[in-house]
C-alpha cells in the first residue's frame, strides 16, 4: 500500500453546487493507496479489486433498480440546467435559494422556506436505514427480496473497510451497537447511477466517520474521476474498487467523455437523522 501524505486546504477555498475540473497538480490515484494528513491520519484509502467481481455481476441488475429519478440531490446535481428552470414555471410555490436548488415556501410570504428542495433530475437512491425506526421507501417495498441483495453488498464492503481500515472501521461499528443497520459499520447506502457529482460534502453523516464508495457496471467509462479538491488528489474508481474517506470531505467528479456506459456507484454510510 502506497502511502502519499497532504496538507487538507479548508474547505472555503472551494465552491460547492460547481462543477469541478482536474488541476496541473492534482495527484491521480490508479492503485493501492492511502493519503494521509496531519499526523498518521488516513484521510482516504483506495483499494483495487476489493469486491470479487463475481458478485458484482450478480447484484447489478437489481441494485441498478434502486438509483431511481430525484430531484432531491441539491448541491450534488450541479447548477441548474434550462431544462429544470422550465420545469419550475408551473410550480409557483418554488423559489431559487442558489445555483443549484429551489425550495418551497409556505403560502404566508414572511414564512421561511420549507425543506422540500427542487434541483437537477439524476439517477440517484438512498437503501436501509435513516433512523432507528425509519426504512427508505424502497427498502419497505423490497424489505424481503431486493433488499437482501444490497445486503450481499453491503456485507462485502464492510469486510473490506474493516480490513484495510480497521480502526476507522472499529470506531463506526462501535458507534451503531443497538442500532438497527445494513452491515456492522454501515446503516445506509446510495446508488448513483451515470451521475456526474458537482462539488459537495454528504449530509447527515456520523461526525469524524467515513464514506466507503464501490462502483458496479461495465467499467466501459471514460473519465468520472473521483476528485478531492481539499487533498488535490483524483482517483480513478472501476469495478469492485473500495474507497474509503473522511465524511467531511468536499468531492466532484470530472467530466464523462463517451457515452453508451453503465456505471452505478455505491455509497455506504452511517446516516445521522
Amino acid at each position: 500500500m502506497r502511502v502519499v501524505r497532504a496538507r487538507l486546504a479548508p474547505e472555503q477555498a472551494f465552491r460547492t453546487g460547481k462543477f469541478c475540473h482536474l488541476r496541473p497538480t492534482t495527484r491521480i490515484i490508479t492503485s493501492d493507496t492511502t493519503v494521509e494528513t496531519g499526523t498518521g491520519h488516513a484521510s482516504l484509502v483506495f483499494v483495487k479489486r476489493a469486491v470479487p467481481m463475481q458478485l458484482c455481476s450478480e447484484v447489478y441488475p437489481v441494485v441498478r433498480g434502486m438509483a431511481t429519478k430525484s430531484r432531491a440531490r441539491a448541491q450534488a446535481s450541479g447548477p441548474l440546467t434550462d431544462k429544470t428552470r422550465n420545469k419550475v414555471k408551473s410550480h409557483p410555490g418554488l423559489r431559487q435559494v442558489n445555483s443549484y436548488a429551489y425550495v418551497q415556501y409556505h403560502p404566508n410570504k414572511y414564512a421561511k422556506p420549507g425543506g422540500f428542495q427542487y434541483a437537477n433530475s439524476v439517477d440517484s437512491g438512498t437503501v436501509g436505514w435513516v433512523g432507528d425506526n425509519t426504512i427508505t421507501r424502497y427498502t419497505a417495498d423490497h424489505f424481503d427480496d431486493k433488499y437482501n441483495v444490497a445486503l450481499r453488498l453491503a456485507s462485502q464492503v464492510d469486510a473490506g473497510f474493516r480490513k484495510h481500515v480497521p480502526g476507522r472501521h472499529r470506531a463506526m461499528a462501535g458507534s451503531l451497537k443497538g442500532r438497527p443497520k445494513m452491515s456492522p459499520a454501515f446503516t445506509t447506502m446510495a446508488a448513483n447511477y451515470n451521475f456526474r457529482t458537482a462539488m459537495h460534502r454528504d449530509n447527515k453523516t456520523m461526525k469524524g466517520s467515513m464514506l466507503v464508495f464501490t462502483v458496479l457496471g461495465d467499467d466501459k467509462v471514460r473519465g468520472g474521476l473521483l476528485v478531492f479538491p481539499q487533498l488535490d488528489v483524483a482517483v480513478d474508481m472501476r469495478v469492485g474498487d473500495m474507497l474509503a474517506f473522511d465524511a467531511e470531505l468536499l468531492h466532484c467528479n470530472t467530466a464523462f467523455q463517451n457515452k453508451g456506459f453503465h456505471r452505478l456507484s455505491c455509497v455506504f454510510y452511517n446516516h445521522v437523522p
